[in-house]
């Protein structure tokens, strides 16, 4: 058996305020709304409509109609600080379109219009005559034919956002019920305006951050505390081959990260928690089309923390040709290595000091000579060199600058005034925190001229990669 809920008498009265129904019996005029429905309506008014001023000419219209006055005052306040723009329109009956009257930017003194007193008060104004007003003038109201009227402001949490009101043609005794009404409408309108407001900042801001990162040539990925991606930027997009559409939601791991790498970027997630603000790593980036590029992250807290938004950014930088170069290095190094030892056993060959090597007859330090038997190519820049001392690395503050001549995949070269008395030492590329520290010795030391001055040329090989403490 099917059981029909019919509506109690209070329930259909309800309704047809809230959703009025059509009838071939209603009557042709139409009527002036109750006030309760009127804030009813006004609250769907704050729900569906997105312009603050058209919320602000509605509100205004419902006070007007309720309380059947004909003139209609609402009130904004524009983005410059003391303007207003005022708008004063005239309605022959409830349910006409209103005509407008006036429309203009004025400033917010409080004694050159009812608006303006309203928000300097911060309180309901009443008018019994407009025309002997003392308080202030506002002839624009007063050339409209406006008598006795109420003007309430909108606040929330002590912003100004504008205010309404209504006003007669002829002079009009308002009762208190009156007064209170329109500013219940008023203080109504002060939190839908103030959520209009935030809404658009945080759209605003929005739009910002996207437009910040997608200039970024380093990829960038917006994630929540459990590593769900909630944006990525255009460099993410074109090195990944995903579009947002495609990755929203999921996480960062499940979707760009090899699995055994996966508990790198858990521990990463575990230490952010924790409270620390930025951690480091590095890991392989696995694009839709398969391809692995190795990326330097740099994972950091953001300042602020949303229920649903971001909390983590990561932005990484594509360092795979660098990571080649420094795998290719180290396989170099120690063929190098294996070859020096055969070498030595078979010749039984000692070093000589470095200081030595530029006097030494049996040396090759004559001019014009090749060293390298590898490409080189011209590299005039400064590089710090730190010395090892009895096959200890050297200390950060140890390091002096030398300056280069060329650089090849085994060496490189500098040119000094001084013979070096040293033959292994520490030479650092790049810069934090993609800074390369190689661990290098002397092979030999050529008197050259170099912009028009005797000097020496001091030749050095790559030993292997190390790492600073």
């Amino acid at each position: 058996m099917t059981t029909i809920a019919v509506p109690s008498n209070l329930e259909r009265e309800v309704l047809s305020m809230i959703v009025p129904a059509s009838s071939k019996y209603e009557e042709t005029e139409p009527q002036c709304p109750t006030r309760q429905s009127a804030l009813m309506l006004l609250s769907r008014c704050a729900q569906s409509i997105e312009d603050p001023s058209t919320l602000m000419d509605e509100a205004a219209i419902l006070a007007a109609t309720t309380l059947d006055a004909k003139i209609v005052l609402a009130t904004d306040l524009t983005g410059t600080p003391g303007q207003l723009l005022r708008r004063i329109s005239k309605c022959s009956s409830p349910g006409i379109r209103h005509e407008s009257l006036y429309r203009e930017i004025t400033d917010d003194s409080p004694t050159g219009s009812i608006a303006g007193f309203a928000l300097h008060t911060g309180h309901p104004i009443v008018v019994a005559d407009l025309a002997r007003e003392t308080r202030f003038t506002d002839g624009p109201l007063v050339e409209s034919g406006a008598a006795s009227g109420i003007v309430c402001p909108a606040f929330y949490q002590e912003k100004k956002f504008g205010a309404i009101g209504v006003f007669t043609y002829g002079c009009r005794d308002f009762t208190p019920d009156d007064v209170l009404f329109v500013h219940s409408l008023a203080l109504l309108l002060g939190p839908a305006l103030a959520h209009r407001r935030a809404e658009k900042a945080l759209s605003d801001q929005s739009k910002f951050l996207s437009s910040t990162i997608d200039s970024l040539d380093s990829i960038v990925l917006l994630l929540n505390d459990e590593g769900d991606i909630l944006r990525l930027n255009k460099a993410c997009r074109s090195l990944g081959g995903f579009t947002l559409d495609e990755v929203r939601k999921r996480t960062l791991w499940g979707t760009f990260l090899l699995p055994e790498e996966t508990p790198l970027i858990h521990d990463v997630f575990a230490r952010l928690k924790a409270g620390e603000h930025t951690v480091k790593c590095e890991s392989y980036l696995l694009t839709k089309r398969g391809d692995r590029r190795r990326i330097s992250w740099v994972f950091s807290r953001l300042p602020f923390k949303t229920q649903r938004g971001p909390s983590v950014i990561a932005s990484g930088i594509d360092i795979s040709e660098q990571h080649r170069a420094f795998e290719k290095l180290d396989e170099l190094s120690s063929m190098a290595r294996k070859l020096e030892a055969r070498v030595s056993t078979k010749l039984g060959q000692a070093a000589l000091p470095a200081a030595d090597l530029a006097h030494d007859e049996n040396f090759p330090t004559r001019r014009g000579i090749e060293h390298r038997a590898y490409p080189r190519r011209s590299y005039p820049y400064l590089q710090a060199i730190g010395v090892c001392h009895g096959g200890t690395m050297p200390k950060r503050e140890d390091f002096f600058d030398v300056r280069c001549r060329d650089i090849s995949s085994r060496g490189f070269s500098y040119i000094t005034d001084v013979a070096p008395d040293f033959i292994e030492f520490v030479v650092t590329f790049g810069s934090p925190p993609a800074q390369l520290y190689l661990r290098s010795r002397v092979v030999h030391v050529s008197p050259i001229v170099h912009d028009s001055r005797s000097c020496l040329l001091v030749g050095c090989e790559y030993i292997e990669r190390v790492e600073l403490s």
